[in-house]
């Protein structure tokens, strides 16, 4: 009986993975300036998305303040109960196209009326209360085109319950005109910016592993997981670095929207990943 015995090719095992992280990040102190260059390059390409997603979450919070200033005043009939006007105010709630409101007492008009005009001591022998029940409504100007809001006008003007419905048209078509800019500025920077970053990183990434072989002998592996770090170190100092704008914006008084920690990761994540896809594909070039 002839036995047959498998030879097995000797093969040799490779770094783990922990020894070679540690490896590529010490590897980063061998050449600190060409490191810290990449580093700066890698944080500046994912500034730029991420200063843009906190520009357009601002400029969305923006659009809510706009719809704020948007108001129509609705004057209610001087022979309106309270019960009729709250029933009132609680069914326009329910129309899409508004976004809030608010019913205004006779009681509360005069105080305002009052404390802005400064005619109380006039209005001391004014037993009646003149003023009706007003209900204030902001509409949502950013869902809603200029037609929209005018039909939304007149259908307040021909209710049973309302002597008469105002709104500032001007204010409302300049507003339109601002959104529209802001918006179209976004997507053009939402455009620029991403591009921008995709062909930065993958670039960087890609000609770091041949400029880091060129000056250190050091194996693939070891250069592949410093070219993880640069990605990771870059995409963290952006992170920072926007959190510092923002800290320093509102020390000077102007509050903006931040970032969340799950955009954070997600930006990160996005540097890291087009980093490490980047350099592998140039590493697998080098001799």
């Amino acid at each position: 009986m002839q036995y047959h015995i498998r030879t097995h090719k000797k093969t040799t095992t490779s770094p783990h993975l922990v020894p070679s992280m540690i490896g590529g990040f010490k590897q980063l102190l061998c050449m600190p300036l060409t490191n810290f260059i990449i580093i700066f390059v890698i944080a500046f390409a994912i500034f730029l998305p991420v200063s843009f997603y906190v520009g357009w979450k601002n400029v969305s919070s923006l659009n809510s303040a706009w719809s704020r200033a948007t108001e129509i005043s609705v004057y209610l009939k001087k022979n309106i109960s309270q019960k009729t006007a709250i029933n009132m105010a609680q069914q326009l709630k329910l129309n899409s196209a508004i976004m809030d409101l608010k019913l205004i007492s006779p009681d509360s008009g005069m105080k305002d009326f009052v404390k802005y005009t400064g005619f109380g001591e006039i209005l001391l022998g004014v037993k009646e209360n003149p003023l009706p029940y007003v209900i204030a409504i902001y509409p949502k100007v950013s869902e809603l085109t200029e037609d929209q809001i005018i039909a939304l006008v007149d259908a307040l003007k021909n209710l049973p319950e309302v002597e008469a419905a105002k709104i500032d048209m001007d204010w409302v078509t300049h507003s339109y005109r601002l959104l529209g800019l802001l918006e179209y500025l976004s997507l053009v920077l939402a455009l620029l910016f991403g591009a921008g970053a995709l062909i930065i990183i993958c670039f960087t990434a890609y000609a770091s592993p041949q400029i880091i072989m060129n000056k250190v002998n050091v194996s693939k592996r070891v250069l592949q997981y410093q070219c993880f770090w640069h990605s990771l170190i870059g995409g963290l100092l952006a992170i920072a670095l926007i959190n510092f704008i923002l800290m320093r914006l509102s020390s000077m008084g102007f509050i903006l929207q931040g970032l969340e920690g799950t955009s954070s990761i997600i930006f990160v994540f996005f540097g890291v990943f087009l980093g490490v896809i980047s350099s592998r594909f140039s590493i697998r070039h080098l001799t």
